[in-house]
């Protein structure tokens, strides 16, 4: 894999040009036509509020292969808002993602997703952010949206919470510093972010085969750990649909073994540990320990809650097995 960070060579040389527009938003998608025609509506409502902000859609596509070429098409020929249509044949999100900040012309470059509601005033939102707050990036509110009556046993509130496999993010009514990483589905950065601390890393991200995400939460990670500041919008509103495929308890255990996997390769593999087959030992040890709580508790919501933990350490040991066998 590449290393972590690494950006296009010539994309990298053209660092310090002037770019021509405000803000950029990137949409990286993958055979959802249906739901990316509803974005597009929802973008086109935006100029309403952008008064003289100027702004462009970059919009990858991640080797589609149903009718989001024809759908760009035929939006472009409205010429309501500027639209760049790219496409990634590497399969890959962060490859996505990458193509899509190195063709950006905008000073501020704003995420969302392919499958979500926006809120009219979104961009203007983020903006007004970024004037009043010295901040690298900017985290805006996800609302999460249920379709179908939400399964009795995934709660979203106290110690055993399960929120990681929805999408939702909410801190409040007010702005404050985000402790928190926000989520690509909602996330904005200045291009000079880009330029000091890199692109998104290409061992992380989904693509076929593999449940390990990530790459979002890694680069926000990286920007933070420079002493930047990032800034919760709380007015900067998408709404994200509840996949009624995510809310089953297999998901959730795909979900959190991937999320395990996630955290090895983001932080390494630790030195100065004995390792076993090339995991670490202690994460045997903890493994053990959340398969014992698993066992015997007996409170349904806090038992699933456990056993989703030991998903987690399934996962490490997973993937640092895996990465023992690349650095050989």
């Amino acid at each position: 894999m590449p290393n972590p960070g690494d950006g296009d060579a010539k994309w990298q040389s053209e660092i310090g040009k002037m770019y021509s527009r405000d803000i950029s938003v990137i949409i990286c998608t993958y055979n959802r036509a249906e739901s990316l025609a509803v974005v597009l509506e929802d973008l086109e409502k935006q100029n309403e509020n952008m008064l003289n902000i100027s702004w462009e859609l970059v919009l990858v596509d991640n080797n589609s292969t149903d009718r989001t070429k024809e759908l760009v098409e035929d939006y472009k020929r409205k010429n309501i808002y500027c639209i760049k249509y790219l496409f990634e044949s590497i399969q890959g999100k962060s490859f996505a993602l990458n193509t899509g900040v190195q063709a950006a012309n905008g000073n501020i470059i704003v995420f969302t997703d392919d499958d979500v509601r926006i809120d009219p005033s979104w961009l203007w939102k983020i903006k007004e952010v970024f004037n009043e707050y010295d901040c690298a990036g900017v985290g805006g509110r996800i609302v999460a949206t249920w379709t179908f009556e939400k399964p009795k046993w995934l709660h979203t509130e106290g110690p055993n919470r399960l929120m990681g496999a929805i999408v939702q993010f909410d801190k409040g009514d007010k702005c404050c510093e985000l402790q928190d990483m926000p989520f690509g589905a909602n996330m904005a950065f200045k291009r000079e972010i880009f330029e000091k601390y890199g692109m998104f890393r290409l061992d992380l991200g989904l693509w076929p085969g593999s449940k390990i995400g990530y790459e979002d939460t890694e680069f926000t990670l990286r920007v933070k750990k420079g002493g930047e500041k990032i800034i919760y919008a709380p007015d900067a509103i998408v709404y994200h649909p509840v996949e009624k495929s995510r809310a089953n308890k297999k998901y959730y255990q795909s979900w959190y073994f991937g999320f395990g996997g996630a955290q090895v390769r983001t932080n390494a593999l630790p030195k100065g540990t004995i390792f076993y087959f090339g995991v670490p030992r202690y994460y045997f040890k903890n493994i053990a320990i959340a398969t014992i709580r698993w066992i015997f508790t007996y409170n349904l919501n806090k038992r699933f809650f456990n056993k989703l933990m030991v998903y987690v350490q399934a996962g490490q040991i997973a993937e640092a097995f895996k990465m023992s066998k690349e650095i050989r």
